[in-house]
């Protein structure tokens, strides 16, 4: 089915079942009470009638006729209209529908991931914001979560005003966005259609036939064409088993016996809401062609391990839409991801950072960036309503032409001057800030493309960038902001809007070779912070936990201590070997703080991940590795296993310590007692039911790691560390 056909279908199919009869006039449910119609243009409404019916369709001293055609389906376009209302809308064939308090103004879509579906009721300030959301020119239309394989014609929703009632679950970014136009304009009636589902990827949200256009994608298509097959196949077949069991069951009733155990059914994925076109086709296509003003758009988490895929499917997805309204490249504005510590390789965001800001190059698109007010352990920043304000600003400007500032400053050329490199941008506008100077989370490299930390200074409308202290004597390539959580970035221009991430080089990213679910994900070798040359190196090595307090540990020891870490997510000591050599090799290293334990003893029907025997020849293996590389070496032991943890028996962690202490005490490495340290505490520290530590909890474990790395540097511990 093509484009066309798709649109043609939607005009064609729309029908109110509930109490309408055969031949009945009826509309889809984005027709009703309270709806807003956009201004300025001729907005097409389409429905149902006996073939040859003719309706009529009336507004505001306005009319459409058209007659059905041989299916039944009828469309007209009416208007165009100025801002107004409350007006009356009719409908009329052999009957006649009637829909009152209809608005006129401007209409916005409002789709993305989790960072869009999150509620008013979630935000900052929430009780507030909730208790005076009185606007009754703010409408409402809130589409549920569902997924489809074909495009479908409704929605089971309606137009609401906008009350502390109808607000609280609604959007929190849609409606501080929808506020904020509503305030400059003087009351403008806003139209807000927010549909989003959290978790899901942007090919989702995109039709199927133009995903099938292009060869990039479709190693991503065959992945999921082939989940769908197998799920077709399962299905069936557990079809076949639920009859078979539901005879026997009747059998053994009638027998009085014990009827079988029910058999457990398969997923189906070809319901899995982030199958491409599966909310396309549910909660996007419904909606088309309603006149819309724009669309704004938060979402990228759940494409960052694809983030170069993401150039092209972002711009894929804006187009498609921009073809299926009909309307032109109409303004679409969408939020650049947030700062947030990610556990996966921490540039896999900058790069879908990046892959949004390429996609400035469609017509008529705006970018908030957001980098400055995320949460470095929330992915689900609360701050909804400076987001809000900032797409608002980028709205005010592109879709209705005020000559106002809307973006930060975005990078532009560079200029490599001796042993530093001057830095251009766009949206200066009234000029550079550092807010709290020095600036910070510049980096520079030479054609080793081995970063390190730079000086960056204001100069008038640019940036010079240089080496900190040495290490790159002919740079070629400058990054700002480059990870995924960088805490503390500060370069703005005077109208207090962050500058967005960038880089200046083009050389292949993490994400460079990933097209599908299947292919490796990015995870690097070595998760490498740019570093100061005159520094040590400490490289921490372990499973979650040793991710949990990697951060903190860098924090503490900015300016003493150049803090890597190799992340294993879930790594026993049999993965620690079988990567280790890959992993540790090619770096000289001053301190390797290493740990496992945590997945060894994960306990499955009596069954250990990593028996003891094994774990301690493990660590044996690992220790004489670790030797060949002139480091100080620190175990730290495993943490304690409080009651609940998953796959895990409380206790267990001292027969593993003892097991690791006998090995450490062999081959006289120092023990770094996490265990003991935790242990009286774990209730202050420790997450209930869970062997991850609450932040401080991290923190505290950081400090006893951070002491532990400049003690065997024979450097001077302070005091705050042993709190």
């Amino acid at each position: 089915m093509n484009r066309a056909q798709m649109v043609l279908l939607w005009c064609a199919a729309f029908v109110i079942a509930c109490g309408t009869a055969a031949g009945d006039v009826s509309v889809p449910r984005i027709i009703g009470d309270n709806m807003l119609i956009q201004r300025r243009v001729e907005a097409p409404l389409c429905g149902k009638a006996d073939p040859g019916e003719e309706v009529t369709v009336t507004l505001a001293g306005k009319q459409a006729k058209t007659t059905a055609n041989e299916k039944g389906r009828w469309t007209v376009k009416i208007g165009p209209f100025e801002v107004g209302g409350p007006h009356e809308l009719t409908v009329a064939g052999k009957n006649t529908l009637t829909f009152k308090n209809v608005l006129v103004g401007e209409v916005w879509v409002c789709s993305g991931q989790s960072n869009m579906q999150w509620s008013v009721s979630q935000a900052c300030s929430a009780d507030a914001e909730i208790g005076q959301a009185n606007f009754p020119n703010i409408r409402l239309f809130y589409v549920p979560r569902t997924v489809a394989e074909t495009p479908q014609e409704d929605v089971e929703a309606s137009w609401e005003e906008c009350t502390p009632r109808t607000t609280e679950g609604f959007s929190a970014l849609a409606y501080f966005f929808g506020w904020e136009l509503h305030k400059a304009y003087g009351g403008l009636p806003i139209g807000l259609i927010h549909t989003s589902w959290g978790g899901t990827a942007s090919e989702t949200w995109t039709s199927r036939p133009t995903l099938d256009s292009d060869p990039e994608v479709k190693p991503l298509l065959d992945y999921w064409d082939e989940e769908a097959a197998r799920s077709a196949a399962m299905m069936a077949e557990s079809e076949k088993k639920f009859a078979e069991w539901k005879q026997a069951e009747e059998e053994a009733k009638a027998k009085g016996e014990q009827p079988p155990e029910q058999p457990k059914r398969p997923t189906d994925q070809r319901t899995n809401p982030n199958r491409p076109a599966n909310l396309y086709n549910a909660m996007i296509a419904p909606i088309v062609p309603y006149a819309i003003g724009g669309a704004i758009w938060y979402q990228g988490e759940s494409n960052a391990t694809r983030a170069y895929q993401y150039r092209r499917l972002f711009p894929m997805m804006i187009q498609d839409w921009r073809e299926a309204w009909s309307q032109g490249d109409f303004p679409f504005l969408f939020v650049q991801l947030a700062n947030f510590h990610n556990w996966a390789d921490p540039t896999s965001w900058a790069e879908l950072r990046e892959a949004q800001v390429m996609t400035l190059d469609l017509a008529n698109t705006g970018m908030a960036v957001t980098i400055d007010i995320g949460e470095s352990y929330n992915i689900h920043p609360k701050n909804k309503q400076e987001v809000g304000r900032r797409l608002a600003l980028a709205a005010r400007a592109i879709a209705y032409g005020e000559n106002i500032v809307y973006s930060g400053p975005v990078y532009d050329s560079m200029l490599i001057e001796g042993n530093s490199i001057r830095l251009k941008f766009k949206h200066v506008n009234e000029g550079l800030v550092a807010e709290g100077e020095p600036l910070k989370w510049f980096t520079i490299a030479g054609e080793n493309r081995r970063f390190v930390w730079a000086d960056a200074n204001i100069e008038g409308d640019t940036v010079v960038v240089r080496p900190a202290s040495g290490g790159v004597d002919y740079p070629v390539a400058v990054r700002y902001a480059w990870w995924d959580d960088p805490v503390g970035c500060n370069l703005y221009n005077k109208a207090r809007l962050p500058a967005s991430p960038f880089r200046t080089d083009a050389w292949p990213g993490v994400t460079a070779e990933v097209r599908s679910l299947t292919d490796p994900q990015p995870e690097r070798k070595l998760c490498q912070v740019p570093e100061d040359p005159k520094l040590p190196r400490a490289l921490l090595i372990g499973d979650s936990i040793s991710i949990d307090y990697t951060e903190q540990t860098r924090e503490l020891l900015t300016g003493k201590v150049n803090v890597q870490r190799i992340p294993w997510n879930g790594g026993d000591t049999n993965n620690g070997l079988a990567r280790l050599n890959e992993a540790v090799g090619g770096v000289k290293w001053h301190v390797i703080h290493f740990n496992f334990g945590l997945h060894d003893l994960r306990c499955t029907d009596g069954r250990y991940q990593v028996p003891i025997e094994q774990y301690e020849k493990n660590l044996r293996e690992i220790v004489r590795r670790l030797k060949f590389t002139g480091a100080k070496l620190i175990w730290a032991s495993t943490t304690p296993v409080p009651e609940g943890a998953s796959g895990r028996i409380p206790g267990d962690e001292v027969k593993y310590n003892a097991a690791a202490k006998a090995v450490m005490d062999e081959n006289s490495v120092p023990i770094n007692d996490l265990h003991a340290f935790a242990l009286p505490k774990l209730k202050e520290l420790q997450k209930p039911q869970d062997v991850h530590f609450t932040d401080p909890g991290s923190m505290a474990l950081a400090k006893r790691v951070a002491a532990s790395i400049l003690t065997a540097l024979g450097e001077p511990v302070p005091p705050s560390f042993q709190d």
